[in-house]
Parts: structure tokens; sequence; C-alpha cells
């Protein structure tokens, strides 16, 4: 196969060379386009865990239901690549994996015209992990709660899971409550998050 024939394919989104096809795609948003489907697949994993945890709350279970174990973000380097969130040199407190996949979203929301709601989510996951009243476990899980709600947003409203954002926005409030400085970007936020998710 000549040069011309494997360099013919450009990609979609830039123009520059692409690796995969179709469509065709550049490395650069090759890797966009997973970390959106590792995103996605997130959603699910996290709505079924919930839903198994639930359950054996409910039922008391002597045996845990199974639950997904979610991989760790495709990523490329020895360093994660924030576009929007900053955290500082080495100075991450949250779990790089949640701390990337809300970059992501900040990225999906922006592209949605949500700069407002975009700006907010980014003000308070730099303000957990800076924070220095919470606990590392207590910050992983107020990210990951961020995380998924605000991932909520960029999906359709039909497919969104209702009841698990409302109890992660009631738990949020309690959490961020215990800060006045994370209230109070909080109380910014969540008026921002209900719009957007229409309740």
């Amino acid at each position: 196969m000549s040069n011309e024939n494997i360099n013919a394919s450009r990609c979609v989104q830039c123009g520059k060379y692409a690796i995969v096809e179709p469509p065709p795609l550049c490395v650069e948003h090759w890797l966009m386009y997973e970390q959106a489907m590792h995103i996605k697949m997130t959603w699910i994993a996290t709505h079924k865990n919930f839903t198994a945890s639930e359950l054996e709350a409910a039922t008391g279970y002597a045996v845990p239901i199974a639950k997904i174990e979610i991989p760790q973000t495709p990523f490329i380097g020895k360093n994660y690549n924030l576009n929007y969130i900053n955290v500082g040199e080495g100075h991450i407190e949250i779990k790089a994996q949640t701390i990337q996949n809300i970059d992501i979203t900040l990225g999906i929301l922006k592209n949605q015209d949500n700069n407002a709601l975009a700006d907010e989510i980014k003000r308070l996951t730099e303000a957990v992990n800076s924070n220095k009243e919470l606990t590392r476990d207590i910050k992983d899980e107020v990210a990951e709660q961020i995380a998924y709600v605000a991932a909520q947003v960029g999906i359709n409203k039909d497919k969104r899971s209702t009841g698990i954002v409302k109890s992660l926005m009631i738990g949020l409030n309690d959490t961020l409550r215990t800060s006045a400085a994370l209230i109070t970007i909080w109380n910014n936020l969540a008026p921002l998050l209900r719009t957007a998710l229409g309740s």
C-alpha cells in the first residue's frame, strides 16, 4: 500500500491525518471519543451500583450484590490532561479519574452553550479539591456525585436517572454545608443544575 493511500483519510474534526475510521479521527479526537464513551458507560455502571446498594439496604442481604468495577478513564501519556479545571501542579486531592471525567463533561456543557453551569461546576470542583476541611475520602465522594449529576445534563431527559440525581443533590447539600466556602458555591450552582435538568 502506498503512503498516499495510507494518508488519504483526514480527521473529520480538525483535518489532521486520521488513525481510525469510520469516522476518520486523529489521535486527539479519537481519545476524546473514547473518553466520552467511558463517561457514558460510567453513568450506566454507577446507576446499576447505586440500585444494587439500595436493594441491599432495603432487603438486608447477607451476601453483598456484585458491583460493576468502573475502569480508569482512557488517557495518553503519564499525566492527565485537564482542559478546564485548574488544580495546580501536583495538588490533585481528588481521584484523577473522577476529576478528568468532570473536565470532559465541562467541555460537553460548553459545547452546548451551558457556560454559566460549566463555570460553577469548575469552581466547585476546584474548591473541593483545595478544601482543607474535608477528608480525601469525602472529597472523592463529593467529586463522584458532582461528576454524575453534571453528566446527566448532557443526556436526553427521558434517559436521566431523576431519582438518583435528586438523592445526590440532597446529599451534596448536606455534605457541603459543613464548609462556608463550599456551600456558598453550591448555592449558586444548585439552581443552575435544577434548571438544566428541568427539576
